[in-house]
């Protein structure tokens, strides 16, 4: 099942065989983390709330929902789509990396950091208004 739910959320983040297997990572590494980190994707408080948006706000990410990954650890309550083998096989099969940090811009292309600081630099960049 934890498979399953996370490969459906590894699906609805990234396109490509390669960024799929980071996204994993970079979810695997926060899952694992000891500091208690949250998973923080976007894609389930959009399915929590029924909608896609370019960018969520930060009262979209209140919401209070079992699927709301940013407020409840861990992973949500059940998948959020139907993964394909890809994403399933790059949650088995992860990157190890060293990333912790991942935003979309509006093309479909992930751009990745390993610190907090170069994650807020690749956002402001890519949505210099939010």
């Amino acid at each position: 099942d934890q498979t399953v739910i996370l490969a459906s959320m590894v699906e609805s983040e990234a396109t490509t065989k390669s960024d799929r297997e980071k996204v994993a990572g970079v979810f695997l590494s926060r899952l694992r983390s000891t500091s208690g980190w949250k998973l923080q994707s976007c894609v389930t408080v959009e399915y929590a709330k029924g909608m896609k948006k370019a960018v969520i706000s930060y009262e979209d990410t209140q919401y209070d929902s079992p699927y709301n990954t940013y407020l409840h650890a861990g992973l949500p309550y059940g998948p959020i789509c139907c993964p394909g083998m890809e994403s399933i096989n790059a949650v088995l099969h992860p990157t190890k990396t060293n990333y912790r940090y991942f935003v979309l811009d509006g093309k479909g292309r992930l751009y990745f950091a390993k610190t907090y600081e170069e994650h807020v630099k690749n956002s402001e960049k890519l949505y210099p208004s939010s």
